[in-house]
């Protein structure tokens, strides 16, 4: 039973590095963008990152 687990396991720690990924690209793009002087607001469209 616990290998039928497994694949729903894998997915799961996917979906979590992926959107944890997301996160830092968020923070650097507001990041690069205070030292540009603008003022970055990033929202999510569509399962894609707008800056």
């Amino acid at each position: 039973m616990p290998a039928k687990d497994e694949p729903a396991r894998c997915r799961y720690e996917k979906l979590v590095d992926r959107l944890e990924g997301l996160k830092d690209v968020r923070r650097a793009a507001r990041e690069a963008g205070r030292r540009l002087g603008w003022q970055p607001m990033t929202h999510v469209v569509d399962a894609r990152l707008f800056v």
